[in-house]
């Protein structure tokens, strides 16, 4: 079976026995998981969450009274079924789960999932040369071409979202040809396009069925050139930019995420910072390696402190931010909750920026587990902007 198909059923089981409460009820436990490494490693697909990734998802969706949309505009999507909203996920490490749950909690609005496609200066999963990539997308094309004659009106309304000039291989920025590499510190999260910026084949390659009937996979090369046509989306969501957008590029990704947003349509973001709050001494050491990572990649260390002033420079109005700090040993159901948040985003940040040693390794991993005594905190920001009215 394709693993991708195979992914969608795994979530949607797990996602229909999740209840409200669960985040809460099971924090302790889920915690005490984590830290004794005890996570299922088995992934729902090569590229997708594994068990810990979407407890911390729902414990985020908790957070956020249940839904991972939370701009103004969220709360309209489902109140007019008849109107034609979309929605865009600019994808990250979690890819498709989160946009599948982001579909289950609006059935009215199409999803679209967008993420980075993996540079062609490097081998495939499946160890496919350059040539044999390009012979198979025309494949690919040419079966796209023989089923557009018995595809249904779902498929075009799918399709026709795209901008025209991101189908054409040959001509567009898109191009097989021309796919910019995603940070090395990220890539290998990402898989290799087929697609030439095409949709309509990425479903095909996720597997007949795989995801919700409202989601449609899109891969693309460069978040500074998005194949879709100007004032598109009702909402973009985008949560992980953060980590793989650099201080020089912060501009030009907004520019375009302007573009394709619709007047009075809001641009939504969790930051989590790369910095920690009443740390204890081992804290400032270990937070002291991030900060040198991320200097390193030309990122900003507390990107919610700089945001709002990128997302004016571009033309967004009614910036709005709300600092969260996410307590780490402080106790309680709510502090079980926020513990494994904190801890999840501190073992992924250690992990991608700080270069440790494997017994510098080690030793990070043990304070984590005697964090009750330090009392520290990570600080996450939602911010939310809005496109302005033509």
């Amino acid at each position: 079976m394709n693993t991708n198909s195979d992914s969608w059923p795994r979530f949607y089981n797990f996602a229909s026995n999740s209840r409200l409460t669960d985040s809460l009820v099971y924090a302790l436990a889920r915690k005490e998981a984590f830290l004794q490494h005890t996570r299922l490693q088995k992934q729902f697909s090569h590229n997708a969450a594994n068990l810990t990734d979407l407890w911390t998802m729902m414990a985020l969706r908790f957070i956020l009274k249940n839904k991972l949309l939370f701009s103004p505009k969220a709360e309209a999507l489902n109140s007019s079924p008849s109107e034609n909203k979309v929605v865009l996920d600019v994808q990250g490490v979690l890819n498709d789960p989160w946009s599948w749950q982001i579909a289950l909690d609006f059935p009215n609005t199409m999803i679209y999932g967008f993420r980075l496609g993996r540079s062609l200066q490097t081998k495939s999963n499946t160890g496919e040369q350059p040539q044999q990539q390009e012979e198979q997308i025309q494949h690919q094309n040419q079966q796209q071409n023989s089923q557009k004659s018995s595809s249904g009106p779902t498929r075009e309304r799918r399709s026709s979202i795209v901008s025209n000039n991101s189908i054409n291989s040959e001509q567009s920025t898109h191009s097989i040809q021309s796919i910019q590499s995603v940070p090395s510190y990220i890539a290998a999260k990402y898989t290799i396009d087929h697609t030439g910026g095409c949709p309509e084949v990425e479903q095909q390659l996720h597997g007949k069925g795989a995801g919700p009937a409202n989601y449609i996979p899109c891969v693309g090369h460069t978040l500074k050139k998005m194949p879709f046509d100007d004032n598109t989306f009702d909402i973009i969501s985008a949560k992980s930019l953060w980590y793989f957008v650099s201080r020089d590029d912060w501009d030009l990704v907004l520019k375009e995420l302007f573009r394709i947003l619709k007047p009075g349509g809001c641009i939504e973001m969790v930051i989590s910072d790369f910095i920690i709050l009443n740390g204890s001494r081992a804290d400032q050491f270990y937070w002291g390696r991030v900060k040198e990572g991320t200097d390193r990649l030309g990122l900003e260390q507390i990107p919610s402190a700089v945001l709002p002033h990128y997302l004016y420079n571009v033309g967004f109005k009614d910036v709005n931010r709300a600092l969260i700090a996410l307590p780490r040993g402080w106790g309680g159901q709510m502090g079980h909750v926020t513990d494994l948040l904190a801890l999840y985003y501190t073992e992924s940040i250690i992990n991608t920026f700080a270069s440790l040693s494997p017994d510098e390794m080690e030793h990070f991993t043990s304070m984590s587990k005697d964090s009750e005594e330090t009392f520290s905190a990570n600080q996450m920001s939602l911010v939310y902007a809005t496109k302005p009215e033509m």
